[in-house]
């Protein structure tokens, strides 16, 4: 009960922590102390595996633990020398942010200050120890002593490694902290659910993006450090079978659990429909991850407009949709590509329902019917159109503006050429992955493939024009500008032309249904009875449906108390009540 009180009043939210390193992952604690307080992450661990409590109950090495251990480490005699030139000033404790702010104000911005910014705690006694024992700078030692100083080093890097990254784990029980996270996650929306103190536990950042199999799963300051680029693991799905089957082992539960563990078990982790489901979802959600990160948004100089993300978003969808058509007689890959596009259609429907507008069902079918012609044009030009699949490059910036960035930047901007090489250079990598790289959802997805000079090669193949030709071309009355992506066909639709005949061939299409049921009503006795009592039905139908506010088709429904109580005043009144 005392735990659980001092979870209420609040202790576990916040831990008097200095901001984390570029890259620091420690293994997922149950609780932990700092400096005289006892934090709690979750009680009542008894609920878990027999396996999953002994994992939480083991000790771990911690960061102030790791400098005694390199200082114990046997030195050389003959670099004592050396080692004593690259020793730093002497203080082991980081200064608090009240002295960094004084000495800031008197301008001591000294090594010591330095460290203590960008530093986290117990980082500068480990950097005294490991350079008491190790050369550094370009040093090297004596040519008979190279081979003792080599092990040492390595042993100083191993003892590195646990700082940052945490004691070594076996693959069994990597997948141990996975279960424990994914139960700890289901515990965690129950107490939310029924907020009972058996279901009490904290639920972090950090334990999500671990769940996701993410490497720098660490949450930190980004006002200190950035977070640039999310580092995901491959997901190992046949793998994680084997070690389940030995959880099981170790659990000793009852044959019929075990029973249906492994069948569930065999639909998660072995081929089938819902393993591919599975495996298309992780592909997404690294995708969703990455193209929200700060190292994509901020290279790419993304701007933050409602189509420019979704169009990014379904260009990445496109590039995995694209490369998994060589393997399409594999099942997986049939269930994968197919589970892609409604996968996000699912997601554009989420974003749509989001904006405050009037006709938001029409906006949601635009925006899906263009993010589908986008994807034709990336079929057209990286596929079919043999000039531009031979030299995808060719008239790809034109492609871009057009369809990535909806006209919104200007023509020749640096974003442009920037997501053009983007495009080009993810497609010449997923066309070196193997089919198993995919199944592992093991895609690292990076901006950094981009050529430093990322604009003379386009540039090249398609010469820009210059300002007084691009504003000649602007206020000319031609169809086909030089700006645009076409190659001056007719047959050739641009994507912005099939937005805008999206409506117009919608109501042609309502208009020539209508047509043809009138030709077919009139074409005999018969085919007139038949369509005279299917109107009078839905003229019923219809007249039925208004005697209650949330039935008809075509209707809101209105739940609101405000518009309740105006439908019924309008109905009492006799007028209709959809207007």
């Amino acid at each position: 009960m005392k735990v659980i009180a001092q979870m209420r009043r609040g202790y576990l939210v916040r831990t008097p922590r200095r901001a984390f390193t570029v890259y620091t992952n420690q293994r997922v604690l149950v609780d932990e102390e700092i400096g005289t307080k006892h934090y709690y992450y979750d009680t009542n661990i008894w609920q878990y595996m027999p396996p999953i409590r002994a994992l939480l109950q083991r000790r771990w090495t911690r960061k102030e633990e790791v400098p005694p251990k390199i200082a114990i480490l046997e030195e050389l005699p003959e670099l004592r020398p050396q080692l004593e030139q690259q020793r730093l000033i002497t203080f082991t404790k980081l200064f608090d942010i009240p002295r960094l702010a004084r000495m800031h104000e008197v301008g001591e911005i000294d090594t010591a200050y330095l460290i203590s910014i960008l530093c986290e705690d117990h980082f500068k006694p480990l950097i005294d120890a490991l350079l008491s024992k190790v050369l550094v700078s370009g040093a090297m030692p004596p040519l008979e002593r190279r081979s003792e100083h080599e092990a040492l080093r390595q042993e100083v890097i191993r003892l590195y490694r646990v700082f940052f990254f945490g004691d070594e784990v076996t693959e069994l029980e990597r997948d141990l902290e996975y279960k424990y996270l994914y139960s700890k996650q289901e515990k965690y929306f129950q107490f939310l659910l029924k907020a009972k103190p058996t279901y009490q536990c904290i639920w972090t950042v950090t334990n999500q993006r671990r769940l996701e199999f993410m490497v720098n799963a660490q949450a930190r300051d980004l006002n200190w450090y950035s977070d640039y680029k999310p580092i995901f693991e491959p997901a190992n799905l046949a793998q994680r079978y084997q070690l389940s089957l030995i959880e099981q082992e170790l659990s000793k539960e009852p044959w019929y659990r075990r029973f249906f563990s492994t069948f569930m078990f065999k639909r998660f982790y072995l081929p089938s429909k819902t393993r591919a489901e599975n495996i298309t979802q992780i592909l997404l959600n690294r995708i969703l991850t990455y193209t929200s990160s700060l190292e994509f948004t901020r290279v790419m100089n993304i701007p933050p407009d409602f189509h420019i993300e979704l169009a990014v978003l379904n260009t990445h969808v496109w590039l995995l949709y694209n490369r998994l058509r060589a393997f399409e007689d594999h099942i997986e890959v049939k269930v994968i590509r197919k589970h892609l596009l409604t996968m996000f259609g699912r997601i554009s429907v989420e974003r749509g329902t989001r904006i405050h507008l009037r006709k938001k069902d029409d906006f949601i079918k635009d925006v899906n019917h263009y993010m589908l012609t986008i994807r034709n044009s990336y079929d057209r030009h990286f596929v079919k159109n043999p000039v531009t699949a031979a030299t995808p490059l060719y008239k790809l910036d034109a492609l871009i503006w057009s369809t990535v960035f909806f006209e919104k930047v200007t023509r020749y901007a640096p974003e442009v050429y920037l997501m053009a090489q983007y495009i080009y250079q993810q497609m010449r990598y997923l066309d070196s992955l193997p089919l198993e790289a995919f199944l592992d959802a093991d895609i690292d997805w990076d901006v950094f493939r981009i050529p430093i000079d990322y604009k003379s090669a386009i540039a090249k193949l398609n010469p820009p024009l210059s300002p007084e030709e691009y504003e000649k071309e602007v206020a000319s009355d031609k169809k086909f500008k030089r700006h645009y992506y076409s190659f001056d066909e007719p047959n050739v639709q641009l994507p912005m032309d099939a937005e805008l005949s999206n409506v117009i061939d919608r109501r042609y299409a309502v208009l020539g249904t209508k047509v043809k049921d009138v030709l077919l009503k009139y074409r005999s006795l018969e085919t007139y009875d038949f369509y005279s009592e299917r109107d009078e039905k839905s003229k019923q139908s219809a007249e039925k449906a208004k005697k209650y506010t949330w039935k008809g088709r075509g209707r809101e429904l209105l739940l609101d108390a405000e518009n309740l109580r105006k439908a019924r005043a309008s109905k009492r009144d006799g007028e209709p009540i959809n207007k």
